[in-house]
């Protein structure tokens, strides 16, 4: 099976950008349940998580809520 690449930023309140991470995944829908995970590690509401497909296309954005399991809320924008 082959994998693609997946870049993941964390979009901040105050707009400042960084990479959370590079990640080599089976399709679209593996990458986007990684935000989740990446989510619960973000502490303050508001920030986004951006995933980028290997051509660079911005394929999802999630929005934080600040809010750890079990409590932890994920929402598309």
């Amino acid at each position: 099976m082959s994998t693609s690449r997946y870049l993941f930023h964390l979009i901040d309140t105050d707009g400042s950008t960084r990479l959370l991470e590079e990640a080599f995944f089976p399709d679209a829908i593996a990458a986007i349940n990684r935000v989740a995970q990446l989510g619960d590690n973000v502490d303050r509401p508001g920030c986004r998580i951006r995933v980028r497909d290997g051509s660079g296309s911005v394929i999802f954005v999630g929005v934080t809520t600040g809010q750890g399991p079990p409590e932890k809320f994920n929402h598309a924008a």
